[in-house]
């Protein structure tokens, strides 16, 4: 395994280690697992990242858009499981509506609580 992907893997295991927040622990854990996942080419770049989510198939970015992300990968597991399909890591969900949409994920007042949402327009 190459160095710096270690650093990252090792470095998001610790940083799930020592938060207290439960919806960032898992976010730190599925971003260790996401790069554990890539193969060598895909972390290099030499390889474009390719999912393909059969659940966004003839899905719309307002159904997205403004909605914290927790809710619409919990929607997403919801299918996978009456179809019987495992489902991808939240990293790896999030990753490819931001990249099938042309969105990007940030902080958004919902209610009285501030939650990671998409937004409008990709990260630069």
């Amino acid at each position: 395994m190459q160095t710096e992907r270690k650093y990252k893997i090792d470095k998001y295991i610790e940083l799930a280690r020592l938060t207290k927040s439960a919806d960032k622990k898992e976010e730190f854990i599925d971003w260790a697992h996401y790069y554990l996942e890539l193969s060598e080419a895909e972390f290099d770049g030499k390889e474009p990242y390719q999912t393909k989510i059969p659940y966004l198939d003839g899905k719309e970015k307002n159904e997205f858009l403004h909605k914290p992300t927790r809710e619409c990968y919990d929607e997403y597991v919801k299918y996978c499981k009456t179809i019987g399909e495992q489902p991808v890591i939240h990293a790896m969900f999030s990753r490819e509506v931001n990249k099938l949409f042309d969105m990007r994920t940030g902080s958004k007042q919902i209610g009285s609580e501030v939650r990671k949402a998409f937004l409008e327009g990709a990260k630069k």
